[in-house]
């Protein structure tokens, strides 16, 4: 878009979109987004394969209130909008919240994935990966930057290893 002359005045993106857009905003280079995309994927793939993802279509209080039996093996991955939910965790935690939800008349959708991305499956991999995130040059965002992590403009916070770490889990 920039090679047509369109400028960004601000970039967000999900999860793996959230390195582009922050290599828009100038966070980091090309080299350090492919250096911490290939890490991410390194890591993740060395997970044993025993977590599932599920799109819940109900308000924030339902879902939340549905995941706090289960949330030291399931976390909400994703708020899509307000009623539209990701979990993410261990497989049988997320099969019983699915059976519950469903006793509510709550819709879920499987979603299919390699591994239950930010959920506490992640746990394993976080130190190492933010040792690699500490590895690489950071920088304050040139243009505004919605964070993954609070849902707001990303400030100083985003050039800190610890950000991306936070972002993973």
């Amino acid at each position: 878009w920039r090679s047509w002359g369109i400028q960004p005045s601000a970039v967000l993106g999900h999860s793996l979109g959230q390195y582009a857009a922050a290599y828009v905003a100038g966070v980091f280079s090309l080299e350090d987004a492919v250096k911490l995309v290939a890490a991410r994927s390194r890591l993740m793939d060395g997970l044993p394969a025993s977590g599932m993802m599920v799109a819940v279509f109900a308000g924030e209080e339902q879902v939340k209130e549905a995941v706090a039996p289960y949330a030291e093996q399931v976390a909400i991955a994703v708020y899509n909008g307000p009623q539209h939910f990701v979990v993410s965790g261990a497989s049988e935690a997320v099969e019983k919240l699915v059976q519950d939800l469903a006793a509510r008349k709550i819709e879920t959708r499987r979603l299919v994935v390699g591994q239950a991305s930010h959920s506490p499956l992640m746990a394993p991999i976080l130190d190492e990966f933010e040792r690699i995130a500490a590895g690489i040059q950071l920088r304050k965002p040139q243009l505004r930057l919605i964070s993954n992590v609070s849902g707001v403009e990303a400030g100083e916070e985003i050039a800190t290893a610890r950000y991306w770490r936070d972002h993973l889990a």
